[in-house]
């Protein structure tokens, strides 16, 4: 996955744990197969699954004979921002011949899309959280802690018509939410612990 995920020719790691995400997904795949097959044959199944089998898996429209094949897309520095253009670079300099290096991100992505070269403006962190779709959807939500404080919180990015996931507070101070542990589990001696602990 490195070596697909360059700078300046350099590999370099992803931005997040992709080897748990994709292992992740793959696993929930196979119990919904192992769940699907136990309907049908009455026998279960163990699951073996590897992390970097999964992520070889998931290279496999870049292996190629040869070398490394150049991508068939382009990211360009603009003044403001990044471009990601859905063409060969040599296409976007035609296009564009070196305006991106001296114009804004949008004045580029416009240029593109008139030459019929599909592109968009590349978002950073802030801007994705705060992006209108995110925003409808409620990826985003804000909640108060125990002492009143106002937090921004990650919703679930899953959405169930019976059982929708609900997120009520934010976390409180070490210990505050014993009781209310307690309490869900049934289990009175959990709030009499000593040791201070968020469960």
């Amino acid at each position: 996955v490195m070596d697909l995920t360059r700078s300046n020719d350099v590999p370099v790691k992803a931005g997040i744990s992709v080897a748990d995400i994709i292992g992740g997904q793959f696993a929930l795949l196979g119990i919904l197969l192992a769940l699907k097959n136990r309907d049908a044959t009455g026998r279960g199944a163990f699951i073996d699954l590897a992390m970097q089998e999964a992520c070889a898996w998931s290279t496999q429209f870049s292996w190629s004979k040869g070398a490394r094949e150049k991508p068939d897309y382009s990211i360009l520095q603009c003044v403001d921002a990044y471009v990601v253009a859905d063409a060969p670079r040599d296409e976007v300099t035609r296009a564009l011949g070196n305006e991106a290096v001296r114009s804004s991100a949008d004045k580029v992505v416009k240029r593109l899309n008139a030459a019929g070269l599909p592109a968009r403006r590349v978002l950073n962190v802030a801007e994705v959280a705060t992006a209108p779709q995110l925003e409808a959807r409620q990826l985003i939500l804000w909640r108060s802690d125990r002492d009143g404080a106002d937090w921004p919180l990650l919703g679930s990015p899953m959405r169930f018509s019976k059982t929708p996931p609900i997120i009520r507070s934010a976390i409180g101070t070490l210990g505050s939410g014993n009781a209310a542990a307690a309490d869900l589990i049934g289990d009175a001696s959990l709030n009499k612990k000593k040791e201070k602990a968020n469960v």
